[in-house]
């Protein structure tokens, strides 16, 4: 008799526990599809990162999502972001997070805002592609494409073209595509940008009737282009020389 009375007692502390274990749980209210904090737990070298997102498992992030400068930084304890992709997977039942997916979605909402402002970035060209190249940016958080006619104000080719890749390089953001996730960017643009703003800087100290120092680049029939500065091109008319 005490036995069934120890059993009821025992199940109904069992059930209680159960209840309030899925209360805490309903009021950490994950959602899927948002970035979260999560908690780093553990560090399994060369496998796994195990973090704490204050769900019903403790989700392991592959160590690939992470650059080796950062896992050089990691630490147990450490909160970092990740993207909740489900809370339950259809094979193992366990939480599914992605590190690399929460950087590439911060990186995205950063090139959005550099867009909007005009603000250059900075990119490194990694890959020809057809049509043009492949960039990254943020720390290869974000990839984007750069056409050919935009790596340059002039036409690059071989040895040029190759000094380029793999070195930081500025970029504007030329257009977005936030529907499919796909950004465009430019160097040339930026060059262009500087381009003006120099040549504006030199014709503030040109004035009519000014003797000035020019470099004759081309001539032809109705007479010759010189540059000023290495910035400014001007017209001499054949009417003048």
């Amino acid at each position: 008799m005490s036995t069934d009375k120890e059993l009821a007692i025992r199940s109904a502390e069992q059930a209680k526990f159960a209840k309030l274990i899925e209360e805490d749980f309903q009021d950490r209210s994950l959602s899927e599809n948002k970035i979260i904090k999560a908690k780093i737990i553990e560090i399994i070298q060369g496998k796994y990162v195990i973090v704490d997102v204050r769900g019903k498992s403790e989700p392991m992030i592959p160590i690939s999502e992470f650059t080796e400068t950062e896992l050089s930084k990691l630490k147990v304890g450490d909160t970092i972001q990740c993207y909740l992709e489900r809370i339950e997977s259809f094979r193992s039942g366990e939480i599914v997070i992605s590190y690399e997916k929460a950087k590439s979605i911060a990186a995205f909402e950063k090139c959005l805002e550099a867009y909007k402002n005009k603000e250059a970035l900075t990119a490194v060209i990694k890959t020809r592609i057809k049509g043009g190249y492949i960039a990254s940016l943020f720390q290869g958080a974000i990839s984007a494409f750069l056409p050919q006619s935009h790596l340059c104000t002039r036409p690059l080719r071989g040895a040029a073209v190759d000094k380029l890749m793999n070195v930081p390089v500025l970029v504007h953001v030329v257009r977005a595509d936030v529907a499919r996730g796909n950004l465009s960017i430019s160097r040339k643009s930026v060059l262009e940008q500087d381009r003006s703003a120099e040549v504006a800087e030199v014709i503030k100290d040109l004035k009519v009737g000014s003797i000035v120092d020019t470099v004759c680049k081309t001539i032809n029939s109705w007479g010759a282009f010189c540059q000023y500065k290495n910035s400014v091109d001007i017209l001499l008319h054949v009417s003048q020389m």
